[in-house]
């Protein structure tokens, strides 16, 4: 299964941003959030914003 990213008329940044997400540093191609999975707080959750698959 093959997924373009021109198909979603948002980026993941948007949905960090709705799902409420704690930015602890944004830098020029991603982002660095709190974990909601294991609960750090350090911002070690790393979301690319660039990579398109």
């Amino acid at each position: 299964m093959t997924s373009s990213s021109d198909t979603f008329p948002f980026g993941i940044a948007d949905v960090v941003e709705l799902l409420g997400l704690t930015v602890r540093r944004r830098l020029p191609s991603s982002l660095y959030l709190n974990c909601p999975f294991c609960g750090d707080l350090r911002g070690r959750l790393n979301v690319n914003t660039d990579k398109k698959a």
